[in-house]
């Protein structure tokens, strides 16, 4: 009855286990509709798919999903090879083969989108869409086919094409607004800011202009805005410490069997960031000799670039505390020219009033010099005598 189909079941005669159908195969359904169909499981400690192998410096275990041309596809695997971070990669295959990670999922549930180091936080998220990258006619990367570095900030070269975005939202990162926990049941409240502290707190902090020393990430646009260890000095507790990698090497060199050729002031113990043409990572410096250290890191390439280092100290502004400073601080100011104006509002109702005495007392004396005029037609008798006039 209906097409013919090709049913697997146990040996006991029970349900099919698995069906033959075209090209179609059921798992635990009797009519598979798409290429692989698999039905319900009804123990819960089972998996629907499970896959596997004997191990060893390969991939795991994944699954790969390939388009007509066998090198383009995704694939979802967990990888313990020798080269790569351990964890769940999910990545597009591109010509030749190669594996570029999308998103990873670490051992420890972090997660990376950008990046397989995810190391900052529970979800890391690096880069932005190529459309948003920097125009320069052709790929960026840190490390360049011919092995050179372009460093040069030239506003040509590094025009942006929009801004720099990792993450996009209709609400919040960027957007209409961003709300913020602010409840006074979630606080201790100790009191009123003193506003003549904190203006005299705002004076002190310097807003400088600069550039980012990873232009490749950052842009090179100028920026005008504060610098965390000079803030930290007048307001620390806009300043807070996390981990991160810094550019503070920033170069690009040899690289051969775990070694890299390049004179840094690392030592052993730091761990530093690495970039090769397929591969990256965050390792520890294992070995230094002369104008070389040596780490775990694996490449395929003979070039790595050397990004920085990982510091403890990584220093971060919270500009919103800034802002509030800037609110009490300008309150302040309104406060003093509110007094200001009181004061010459004072001074002048006084001023006031003493003109308005000053006036009466010289119309009453113009008006008393009047009264003792003698009338006209009235002659005036004068003493020589006395030297008087005759009133």
């Amino acid at each position: 009855l209906g097409s013919p189909k090709l049913h697997l079941a146990t040996a006991d005669g029970g349900a099919a286990v698995m069906t033959l159908s075209g090209s179609n195969v059921g798992i635990n359904n009797a009519a598979p509709s798409v290429a692989l169909d698999v039905g319900s499981i009804t123990k819960t400690s089972d998996s629907f798919i499970r896959v596997a192998t004997a191990g060893g410096n390969k991939y795991r275990a994944g699954i790969d999903f390939r388009h007509f041309n066998a090198e383009l596809g995704y694939s979802i695997y967990s990888d313990e090879r020798s080269v790569g971070p351990i964890g769940l990669h999910f990545s597009r295959t591109e010509t030749g083969g190669s594996l570029s990670t999308k998103m990873f999922l670490s051992g420890n549930g972090q997660v990376g989108i950008g990046t397989t180091t995810p190391t900052e936080a529970k979800l890391v998220i690096k880069g932005q869409p190529a459309s948003q990258r920097l125009i320069n006619g052709g790929n960026i990367h840190y490390l360049f086919p011919t092995g050179g570095v372009n460093s040069t900030p030239d506003n040509t070269l590094w025009r942006l094409s929009s801004p720099y975005l990792s993450i996009y939202a209709d609400h919040g990162i960027q957007s209409s607004f961003s709300i913020l926990f602010s409840d006074e049941r979630i606080k201790n409240v100790v009191g009123r800011s003193d506003a003549g502290k904190d203006l005299k707190t705002l004076q002190e902090i310097e807003v400088t202009d600069y550039f980012y020393k990873d232009m490749h990430e950052q842009g090179n646009r100028p920026h005008k805005k504060v610098i965390a260890q000079q803030v930290e000095r007048v307001f620390p507790q806009a300043v807070s410490q996390s981990t991160l990698v810094v550019p503070d090497i920033y170069k690009a060199a040899t690289f051969r069997n775990g070694w890299v050729s390049l004179k840094t002031d690392l030592k052993v113990g730091d761990r530093v960031r690495l970039i090769a043409e397929s591969e990256e990572g965050l390792h520890e410096v294992l070995e230094v000799k002369g104008d070389s250290f040596r780490t775990a890191f694996k490449a395929l390439s003979d070039k790595v670039f050397v990004y920085g280092r990982e510091v403890n100290d990584f220093r971060s502004v919270d500009y919103d505390a800034i802002s509030m400073l800037n609110v009490s601080a300008t309150q302040e100011l309104k406060r003093e020219k509110d007094a200001e104006i009181q004061t010459l509002r004072d001074e002048n109702a006084t001023l006031r009033r003493e003109l308005a005495a000053k006036d009466a007392s010289l119309e009453a004396r113009l008006i008393a010099l009047e009264s003792r005029m003698p009338e006209k037609g009235v002659a005036e008798t004068v003493s020589l005598k006395t030297a008087r006039v005759a009133e």
